[in-house]
């Protein structure tokens, strides 16, 4: 039941990042960009609920989470500012 979950969860972010593919770094896939950040997410939260002090999941997770994108998508900040902008 677990490995649905990761699997169903693995396969929707795929399936997002398809749509972004021509934006992806060279040489990523939908797929292997998709498995980096089930990794990230994974990690950060099964490390968090083993000792909460190790960060603040409210403060610190877009510095946590934006390196990954930054190595996932091409033009990150520009894409990111210009999101929050409207």
């Amino acid at each position: 039941r677990h490995q649905v979950f990761i699997n169903q969860f693995i396969d929707l972010c795929e399936q997002l990042l398809e749509r972004a593919a021509s934006s992806l770094s060279p040489g990523l896939t939908p797929r292997l960009a998709a498995l980096s950040l089930h990794a990230l997410l994974v990690g950060l939260l099964s490390d968090w609920t083993r000792d909460s002090s190790l960060y603040d999941p409210i403060t610190d997770s877009a510095k946590l989470i934006d390196p990954l994108f930054r190595g996932l998508i091409r033009d990150w900040d520009a894409r990111l500012e210009a999101a929050r902008q409207g």
